[in-house]
């Protein structure tokens, strides 16, 4: 009787345990999606939205492994756990070596996640191509340049480049160089030019508004405008204040020179 009922047991025995494995995968999942609920909630705002969907990944699936691993010692699979993980081991080393520039790419992407030098909506520069940030991924990052085109950059490429972020901080500044004629009151110049700042209802209060005679140039006397805006509205705002302050410059009567070349002779010409 206990030959014949044996294999019976043991059949029952291993259903039982595909059974629990099963569940422990399902569960694993409905836990790891849950977690990514709770991380999404915790983290959105505070962190870039390409930062979260990386965490969100890296959660879902170390739950799911770990899910997996269970799933095998319910089957009694344990001497198959160690082998996973050598050839896992071996063949990530392998595509290691056959994927050097994605690895590279990847690693530079987790170390620009957590620096954060620039996101998605941002204006900035890269390698000479300015534009807005259009996507952040695991490898690559792509910018919308000023005159439409798509730029595509390994982010090994941007993590060790130069990048100059225009909308890091909340203000920017405008600095614009004004030449007048040798002629003119510098005084009032700088009068007119004030009045043009201080009427313009987008230039900042703090920090002060700076105008000054900076230079004498070889045609014309040369008076520095640097004033603070907000970075989202620079360049609407410096396209408007330089041709405010054209019109106001021609309205008081104040020349703008033109570069302009006086020779002098040592003695007349003679007239044939």
């Amino acid at each position: 009787m206990l030959e014949a009922g044996l294999p019976i047991y043991l059949e029952w025995s291993l259903i039982l345990n595909i059974i629990v494995a099963l569940l422990y995968v399902m569960l694993g999942f409905v836990f790891a999606k849950l977690l990514v609920k709770y991380v999404t909630r915790s983290l959105k705002g505070k962190v870039p939205q390409y930062a979260l969907m990386f965490i969100n990944k890296m959660v879902f699936y170390i739950i799911v492994f770990i899910s997996v691993i269970f799933a095998l010692i319910a089957i009694g699979a344990e001497r198959y756990i160690t082998g996973v993980i050598v050839a896992g081991g071996v063949l990530g080393v392998v595509l290691g070596f056959a994927s050097e520039k994605a690895v590279s790419n990847f690693i530079s992407g987790v170390f620009l996640l957590l620096d954060r030098p620039l996101s998605v909506g941002d204006p900035v520069e890269i390698k000479n191509e300015t534009g807005i940030v259009t996507d952040i991924s695991f490898l690559s990052t792509k910018i919308k340049t000023w005159d439409g085109r798509y730029v595509r950059f390994p982010n090994s490429e941007v993590f060790g480049s130069m990048i100059i972020n225009y909308g890091k901080h909340m203000a920017r500044r405008i600095d614009l160089t004004i030449g007048v004629a040798y002629k003119e009151d510098p005084d009032k110049v700088l009068n007119v030019i004030r009045k043009v700042i201080d009427e313009h209802p987008l230039i900042l209060a703090e920090p002060e508004a700076k105008i000054f005679v900076d230079s004498l140039g070889e045609s014309s006397v040369n008076i520095a405008v640097r004033v603070w805006v907000p970075a989202a509205m620079w360049f609407d705002v410096r396209r408007q204040i330089v041709s405010i302050i054209k019109k106001k410059l021609e309205e008081e009567k104040i020349e703008i020179p033109f570069p302009q070349v006086v020779i002098w002779f040592k003695t007349p010409l003679e007239l044939k």
